[in-house]
């Protein structure tokens, strides 16, 4: 699959929480929703009470509005939002939903000394990861911390997408790509 840029920067946010009840919370998030600015609802693979949503917005300024919202807070509340929301505001250059079956999602985010030089690795590396059924559908960088970087892959078989992403030559990949802070890998079934 050909990597595409965005004609624009798009900006979008995620949040993850965990929740008590996800049927419950999944029933109210799309009730009190934006639908038309939804990309994604998961579900973590390995933790099922940790969810995760990705919208599109029309600004950060916007996003963080909407995040401080006395009336977001309280459906959070009422749907049984258990820990603290982690939320990024990000400037996505990649953005390509996938048209396949591929259910699952693996996100990944870590910083980077140079986003430029360690973009060119990361494409280079892109035949590997289509090879083993891994997809890039978005890649971007935090508002808040341009260093952070974040992208989101598909696949229809987690299991091999945590060996890719385990694989002891992908760690040294990513040092000589000059990513400064230890990854975060999380796995997700789409709903």
């Amino acid at each position: 699959m050909e990597t595409q840029e965005t004609s624009a920067i798009q900006t979008t946010f995620n949040v993850s929480h965990e929740v008590a009840d996800f049927e419950k919370w999944h029933a109210i998030y799309l009730d009190t929703s934006d639908a038309d600015a939804r990309i994604g609802v998961l579900r973590n693979v390995d933790n099922p009470n940790m969810v995760f949503v990705g919208e599109r917005t029309e600004s950060h300024t916007a996003a963080r509005e909407e995040m401080n919202s006395e009336e977001l807070h309280a459906a959070m509340k009422e749907a049984g939002v258990t820990s603290k929301p982690v939320v990024r505001l990000l400037n996505m250059v990649v953005f390509q939903p996938v048209g396949t079956d591929a259910n699952y999602r693996v996100s990944v985010t870590h910083e980077v000394a140079d986003f430029d030089k360690w973009r060119v690795l990361f494409d280079a590396d892109n035949e590997r990861r289509e090879s083993a059924g891994v997809f890039l559908t978005g890649l971007g960088s935090s508002e808040d911390n341009p260093a952070e970087v974040f992208m989101m892959f598909a696949t229809s078989d987690i299991e091999k997408a945590k060996t890719i992403f385990n694989d002891p030559e992908l760690k040294e990949k990513m040092q000589e790509a000059g990513v400064t802070s230890a990854p975060e890998f999380n796995y997700w079934k789409m709903f």
